[in-house]
């Protein structure tokens, strides 16, 4: 072969090897940049999976808290209204021996005076008021009939303070409704004294 021709040749085969080079290089370029592309999508994609995870973590976080805030107050309301409950029997037990010392006061009218009748309900609910920090057998209980003779002493003291301050009050009112001028006799200040009935409530 001629010197001339295998110049052409090896020039030839240059040309060809230095084209299939820049294919080659051209592809990988377009390669690498739609693998860029894609790279991109995917980092996109994986931001925003995860801006939606945050999300939904910070939800779940809300709904646990609210969630505990509801079984907090249905705590409350549980433990409230086990309260009121015990609240509605003590008041009831209270108001039922209440019931029992009037039906015994009227079973057992000797131990009643007249003064009773100026006694409210606070005084009964008073004398009946279970007490426990009371010192011997009295402590509001009504068990017995010790116990029942004892509140009823105690109504009976009661009624006789409000009676004598309610005559009190007559006499020092009377001169004021009468120019000055003093009672002179028991007739003049038992008018202005409260009436009432011996078993009021």
């Amino acid at each position: 072969m001629k010197p001339k021709s295998t110049v052409i040749i090896l020039s030839g085969l240059a040309c060809l090897l230095l084209i299939v080079l820049i294919g080659f290089i051209a592809t990988q370029y377009f390669d690498i940049a739609s693998m860029k592309k894609a790279l991109a999508g995917l980092t996109q994609e994986r931001d925003m999976a995860s801006s939606v995870l945050k999300t939904r973590e910070d939800e779940i976080k809300g709904l646990q808290q609210r969630l505990k805030n509801l079984n907090d107050q249905i705590t409350q309301a549980v433990d409230a209204e086990k309260q009121t409950n015990e609240q509605m029997d003590t008041l009831g037990r209270w108001l039922g021996k209440v019931s029992r010392l009037k039906n015994y006061l009227q079973q057992h009218p000797e131990y009643a005076i007249a003064d009773m009748k100026f006694l409210t309900t606070k005084d009964w609910l008073g004398v009946t008021k279970s007490d426990e920090s009371l010192v011997g057998a009295w402590k509001g209980d009504l068990q017995n009939e010790a116990q029942y003779r004892y509140a009823l002493a105690e109504l009976r003291l009661k009624a006789k303070a409000k009676t004598q301050a309610a005559f009190a009050e007559a006499v020092a009112d009377f001169p004021k409704a009468n120019d000055g001028r003093r009672p002179q006799s028991l007739e003049d200040i038992i008018e202005p004294v409260p009436r009432g009935n011996l078993f009021c409530n």
